[in-house]
């Protein structure tokens, strides 16, 4: 059954612009907010699409007022960025901030990181740099998540040409990115590539998403690249798997539908996860639609329709998702289910805004200002009791809007390295048994 959209009519805040007047191309933004203080990083690209890029940060602590811009990477111009949505990870847990990005500067290329002890206000380089073996080796999509017990993980897709293994790779730290477990594959059920995909992998122009869970685990959903063997017809699905120390998996679980595709497709779009008060959700989007799936614990639901929206991005604060989208006309909309549907609470009205990355109240879009493409911001209301949980996530009440969305949905380690701050690539191809 179909979510039903309720589109009131609510007025929209006014953009505010994060790179006011830039001249360079600004995209792809990722915000994280933690209690009144929002924290954004985005791509700066110098002289169009096929310039030079650069990892830049900005924060606010009332959704309006930001910070000057400031770039991260040690050295101008060289950040690797390839694809739509594919941009740095960001990870935030109080006051300590990580950043982690793909440097071109040297070749092989390398991951090299910034951390902030201060809530963004100060920034130092280094702590974690990832070595890859050759020029063939590629790293794609980073993203990282402090868990509940303090512990730093970062996850990336490993691609290695058209013929090798296309897996995701994990490493994490418990002691605030100064030594790093070895690296894990945490798919290894997944032994194909792009000459022989029935083995599955994850789309390697799609972003990935992942949350933290206790113990040093953590859930990730992934587009699933596969093909039908008896016609050669290429297929995707939205794919979750649990990965912990001693616990490997052993399938991709399927969230939602498959979609056949005919061929070999780069949507450069993929899902988002988030935890709730009763489990998880997952939001993705498909041929110009969105869907959303929830776990309550006893696995997945069917999928959701959510109506027409590109490129979503979905948030849980305090009892509620939200979720924001462009739709075709690249107008902005911010979503929140509650009891019965989905209401809007952002609408833009624009037709220039896109790639949005929600946060508590607040909403970070490419948008098109002053003749040029620039990072913006839009405030949006959240209920009061809402609000009031954003300082004190602890003992949240049950997850009430989403028990409705339930019924509606259906039933259903390593060895530590610590080498001068370098974790140091490894040369060996991890096994796939």
């Amino acid at each position: 059954m179909a979510l039903a959209c309720l589109f009131l009519l609510i007025p929209a805040s006014q953009a505010v612009s994060v790179t006011e007047n830039t001249e360079d191309l600004q995209v792809w933004p990722m915000v994280k907010s933690e209690g009144a203080v929002s924290h954004v990083i985005w791509i700066q690209k110098a002289g169009g699409w096929s310039g030079t890029s650069d990892v830049m940060y900005s924060r606010t602590t009332d959704t309006e007022n930001w910070s000057a811009p400031l770039r991260l990477n040690p050295l101008e111009g060289h950040v690797k960025a390839n694809y739509q949505q594919q941009h740095p990870a960001l990870a935030v847990s109080g006051d300590e901030i990580r950043v982690f990005w793909v440097s071109n500067a040297v070749s092989p290329n390398q991951i090299d990181s910034a951390y902030s002890h201060d809530g963004g206000l100060t920034w130092e380089v280094g702590g974690f740099v990832y070595d890859m073996d050759d020029e063939h080796h590629l790293t794609n999509f980073l993203e990282a998540e402090f868990d509940t017990e303090g512990r730093l993980h970062l996850l990336w897709q490993d691609t290695r040409g058209h013929t090798e293994l296309r897996q995701m790779v994990l490493v994490s730290s418990s002691d605030g990115g100064v030594n790093w477990t070895s690296p894990a594959v945490v798919d290894p059920f997944n032994t194909g590539n792009v000459e022989y995909p029935e083995g599955g992998y994850a789309c390697e122009c799609c972003r990935h998403s992942f949350v933290a869970t206790e113990g040093g685990g953590v859930d990730i959903v992934y587009r699933h690249v596969d093909r039908f063997p008896s016609n050669e017809t290429w297929y995707m699905y939205t794919a979750y798997l649990h990965w912990e120390v001693g616990n490997r998996p052993l399938i991709p679980t399927m969230v939602g539908e498959i979609w056949v595709t005919g061929g070999r497709i780069c949507p450069e779009n993929g899902p988002d996860i988030v935890r709730t008060g009763d489990g998880l959700a997952v939001l993705w989007g498909h041929a110009g639609k969105t869907y959303l799936a929830y776990d309550n614990g006893s696995g997945f639901g069917e999928q959701v329709p959510l109506g027409l929206g590109v490129v979503p991005s979905l948030g849980y604060v305090g009892g509620y998702l939200h979720y924001a989208y462009h739709d075709g006309d690249s107008v902005l909309r911010v979503l929140r289910v509650e009891d019965g549907g989905s209401v809007e609470v952002l609408n833009s009205s624009a037709g220039t805004q896109r790639f949005a990355s929600v946060g508590i109240g607040v909403v970070l879009f490419q948008d098109y200002l002053n003749e040029s493409w620039e990072i913006a911001s839009q405030s949006f209301e959240i209920p009061e009791q809402e609000a009031a949980m954003v300082e004190d996530d602890e003992g949240l009440p049950g997850f009430g809007p989403l028990a409705t969305l339930i019924a509606l949905i259906g039933a259903a380690g390593a060895r530590s390295l610590r080498t001068r701050g370098r974790l140091i690539g490894f040369k060996q191809r991890p096994s796939d048994s």
